[in-house]
Parts: structure tokens; sequence; C-alpha cells
């Protein structure tokens, strides 16, 4: 099987603020990524997670976050836990409502 652009690489998308979110999750899974749909809107995030179950495009996680600091903090260890078994702690770049992790020593994309 050949290689996709964002193997091994985790995305997490906003629940709330971005209509597309459920059509750019499953894209993004299908390129390769673990997707976490992160916001206070569970119903939006269970739509993304059935989408991408639906599409058979990879693995999803739905991350309950309400904008405060102990919320963020519970989000970058939950994120940290899943590359823990890659090595260095994850770099973390985001871009509109959309943030990309990925493993420090992972080119620059």
């Amino acid at each position: 099987m050949a290689a996709k652009p964002l193997d091994g690489r985790l995305v997490i998308v906003a629940t709330q603020g971005l209509p597309e979110a459920v059509a750019l999750a499953v894209e993004l899974a299908g390129q390769g990524a673990v997707v976490v749909a992160a916001g206070p809107d569970a119903v939006q995030g269970g739509r993304i997670l059935r989408a991408i179950q639906d599409a058979n495009e990879g693995r999803g996680a739905y991350f309950a976050h309400d904008g405060s600091p102990g919320s963020t903090a519970a989000l970058i260890e939950f994120v940290a836990e899943q590359f823990r078994s890659v090595g260095p702690k994850p770099e973390v770049s985001t871009v509109a409502n959309l943030a990309y992790v990925a493993p420090a020593n992972a080119p620059a994309g």
C-alpha cells in the first residue's frame, strides 16, 4: 500500500466555527491523518467521527474542549500521549481553526 501524505500525523479539527469541518475531517483522514475533533459540541464531534467511519477513511477521536485553560492543558496532554511511542514531544502549529501536530523529527510541511 502506498504511503499517504499525512500518514503518522495527528490533526485537530474544531467542532465549531468551521462549516466544512465534517468534509475536512474526512479528507484529512483519507490522506492518512488521525483526526481529533475538539470543541464543546459533542453532537458535531459525533458527526465528524461517524463520517470518518462511514467513509472508511482512517481513525478519529472526539475531545470535549470548552476553551478553558484546564481543558486546553488536558487536550495538549491527550495529543502528547498519542506521540509518546513515536519519540520527542510533538511540535504544534496552528492555521485558522485547524491545528496540525507532528512529531518533532518530522519534516516541515
